[in-house]
């Protein structure tokens, strides 16, 4: 029986996630894309103070 209520939840999720439009998805996916980035670049050092620590 748990296997049926698993697998109603799962049908049940995947038809909420096939009933977005895809330009809601696609946005969302973009923002956290852009997000990403950011937190990317902000860990990453600066190329000028890679340079001058070797000198």
């Amino acid at each position: 029986m748990k296997a049926d209520t698993e697998l109603e939840r799962f049908n049940r999720t995947m038809d909420q996630i096939l009933r977005v439009r895809p330009e809601v998805v696609k946005r969302a996916m973009e923002i956290d894309k852009a997000e990403r980035a950011q937190k990317r670049k902000a860990k990453k050092p600066s190329a000028d103070r890679v340079s001058n620590a070797k000198d």
